[in-house]
């Protein structure tokens, strides 16, 4: 993972455990005694609307089972604000899950401050196989005030990339651009200059998630884009902030008044429809991620069979060439309920649990499923059945610490392994934004909204760029900007980005 940041007490706790033999090379040694009562039942509650097999029919249910002594109870149905809403019912009836999701850090904190969730630091000796697998910056993420309130699970890789179309390239006569303007260049003749040969001015230049379909131009500038908080010199950076930000607006202007950007690019913004004009051959440079090429590869060569999409670096700019930043952050906070406290033996197997599902076997099985069944593996590398692309579609609800995704993904994408790599081998500011707060009774929606509404006038032309910095006072006048910065700042001194 890259832009790591620097390891907290905590944490620092958490790596002398590992080194000091709390991790076993043998596999995960149970801390649970020996109890002649039985499987002990543990209740895992997910806001993630997964149904599951029943018990009989469910081969990760059962082998947990069978591994680990207990009876595990997964309660995956609801989502979103329904799942909210239950787990508050369920708190105010004191009747808090074994384990529960926290949909994100506001969740976590209030329920870390209404002690209804356990606080982990007093164990981390006996979860070494979990940080072991996650490592600091993973286990950051369920840091509230530097003590551990949840284990998270580690976060998807970066998938984005600008894609392009090369046969668009060929049928111009051009090459791959290696510069900025060599990028605004192609994008310019896609619009202008009939790459598919069809006669009519119909085609669209560039497109993209909003923002990101000018990642060339903030990457080239070293920049985040708008709404990004990074650390650059072990200081916390606001993306709007940095002295080349009206520099780089000025570039997205330039660049949208040759008519080569997606008009819809602010007005519509669900992604399928950007993809459905793109797989129709309307767009030329597409940023988005190499998966969505991959399940549409079908429709794509339906409609066109010679249409080639390939992914491209960013191109060279006057400070960088950074790709789309990634927040390494995932929202997949699990935590454990305060009344583990009081019994121990549950507490020990739940522990047993996570910490099985973070080794070797208990990764393998929760993400692939029976050897034999649903994979095999042949010459070192895992190798799916056809049974587990019928039946696998579920085994992620178990994986409470996340997965390999670097093993996992080319397994359920064969033959992409080259675009997997790519994206995630771009270089990347790291988006500190997931996991910071704003100070309390601040609506952080009004902001985000104003500045977004400003943006969007000074690209398009109607607010002049020489009144960004008027914009910048117009933040801390109306909303107090150097507020949400300076908590923001302690916040980021708490998880260990900065010092």
């Amino acid at each position: 993972m890259k832009g790591k940041a620097s390891i907290t007490v905590a944490v620092l706790l958490v790596l002398a455990l590992y080194f000091t033999g709390f991790i076993y090379a043998g596999g995960i040694q149970s801390t649970s005694p020996a109890t002649s009562q039985g499987p002990i039942a543990i209740e895992i509650f997910e806001g993630i609307s997964v149904i599951l097999p029943s018990p009989a029919q469910d081969p990760i249910l059962q082998g947990l089972q069978s591994k680990l002594g207990i009876t595990l109870n997964m309660n995956t149905t609801l989502g979103g604000n329904d799942y909210r809403n239950q787990l508050n019912i369920r708190i105010a009836g004191n009747d808090m899950p074994d384990v529960a999701w926290m949909i994100n850090r506001t969740d976590l904190v209030k329920n870390a401050k209404d002690g209804t969730i356990l606080e982990l630091t007093p164990y981390l000796s006996r979860l070494g196989q979990v940080t072991s697998y996650l490592g600091a910056d993973y286990m950051a993420a369920g840091l509230v005030d530097g003590k551990l309130f949840a284990i998270c699970k580690a976060p998807n890789i970066p998938y984005s990339t600008y894609i392009i179309r090369k046969d668009w390239l060929d049928a111009l006569n051009l090459k791959v651009p290696q510069t900025m303007q060599e990028f605004k260049d192609t994008a310019v003749k896609f619009a202008n200059e009939d790459p598919d040969h069809n006669g009519v001015k119909d085609t669209i230049g560039i497109s993209g998630g909003t923002w990101n379909a000018f990642q060339y131009i903030f990457g080239g500038y070293g920049i985040g884009a708008p709404g990004q908080y990074y650390v650059k010199n072990n200081t916390l950076i606001n993306a709007l902030f940095e002295p080349d930000m009206p520099v780089a607006l000025g570039e997205i202007k330039a660049l949208i008044d040759t008519g080569c950007v997606d008009p819809e690019l602010f007005t519509v913004t669900d992604s399928n429809l950007r993809l459905e004009k793109a797989w129709q051959g309307k767009i030329g440079i597409l940023y988005d991620q190499w998966v969505n090429v991959s399940k549409n590869i079908g429709p794509i060569k339906e409609v066109n069979p010679n249409a080639n999409w390939i992914q491209i670096a960013i191109p060279q700019g006057p400070k960088g060439n950074y790709d789309s930043s990634a927040s390494y952050y995932t929202s997949g906070l699990l935590s454990f309920g305060a009344h583990l406290a009081k019994d121990e033996a549950k507490l020990n197997k739940v522990i047993d649990l996570f910490n099985y599902v973070a080794s070797p076997e208990g990764l393998r099985l929760v993400s692939y499923g029976i050897e034999g069944v649903h994979y095999n593996v042949e010459n070192g590398k895992i190798v799916t059945t056809p049974r587990r692309t019928a039946e696998g579609g579920y085994f992620w609800a178990y994986q409470f610490v996340g997965r390999d995704e670097m093993e996992y993904l080319p397994t359920s994408f064969v033959g992409w392994d080259n675009e997997i790599k790519f994206a995630n081998d771009q270089p990347r500011l790291r988006n500190l934004e997931a996991f910071f707060l704003p100070p309390d009774g601040y609506n952080k929606a009004d902001m985000d909204r104003y500045i977004s509404d400003e943006l969007v006038k000074f690209i398009y032309g109607r607010r002049p760029i020489a009144e960004y910095p008027q914009f910048l006072n117009e933040l801390e006048t109306m909303f107090k900007d150097s507020v949400y910065m300076q908590t923001y700042v302690e916040q980021a001194k708490s998880f260990g980005f900065i010092k």
